[in-house]
């Protein structure tokens, strides 16, 4: 009988701990730490839950060919707006905020829905600069106006990063799961032995 060789042992041991890398819930870090960091230049905080053990909000599940997409919660609060949006498009909103008023868009990631997900906070002009300024209708109106045109466009925008992201998860899970990291990882782990009938041990090598 034909003893296999060495390159077929070193395919078995590959499929044997294919998802030696991926086996922990940690494996995603690098993959969310530059994910959190792009938010933040888009003026976005990802939001936390889960009180003192806290976690990002988020939910995603894959791969194999199938999977359920990405979804994440986030906040964008006051001068972070000037990140996310263009004075040009967004006049009043860059009043409201240069005059000192509060504004805040928010979700969560349970809701894929981003749309009817979306909750504002703002103040009017009006109790900014009290009831009696002379502009103040106009300025609220179109702001009202603004404020719902933008989560228009931040629905479009937070459904491109969801697949932008869910894509890099891909990404890096198929290049833990690949032949070679996994190789690496059975040698650094000492699990590259075979043991035959006789209960003799070999090492295979790269």
């Amino acid at each position: 009988m034909n003893q296999p060789s060495a390159e077929q042992i070193k395919q078995e041991l590959i499929e044997e701990h294919r998802t030696i890398n991926v086996d922990f819930d940690d494996w995603a870090e690098p993959v969310y730490e530059w994910f959190e960091e792009y938010l933040a230049t888009r003026g976005i905080k990802w939001s936390k839950e889960g009180g003192t053990t806290q976690s990002r909000d988020m939910t995603w599940s894959g791969f194999c060919s199938q999977g359920d997409g990405f979804g994440f919660g986030g906040e964008i609060v006051n001068k972070d707006f000037k990140k996310c949006v263009t004075e040009h498009k967004y006049p009043m909103l860059y009043k409201l905020i240069d005059d000192g008023g509060f504004v805040k868009m928010y979700w969560h990631g349970d809701n894929r829905n981003y749309r009817n997900s979306i909750n504002v906070e703002a103040e009017s002009f009006g109790q900014i600069h009290g009831e009696d300024h002379p502009l103040k209708d106009i300025w609220d109106v179109e702001l009202d106006k603004e404020m719902e045109r933008l989560e228009y466009d931040l629905d479009e925008d937070l459904e491109s990063m969801c697949k932008m992201m869910y894509k890099k998860l891909e990404e890096e899970y198929d290049n833990l799961t690949s032949d070679e990291a996994v190789w690496e990882s059975i040698v650094a782990n000492d699990l590259n032995s075979i043991t035959n009938d006789e209960g003799e041990t070999a090492w295979v090598s790269a």
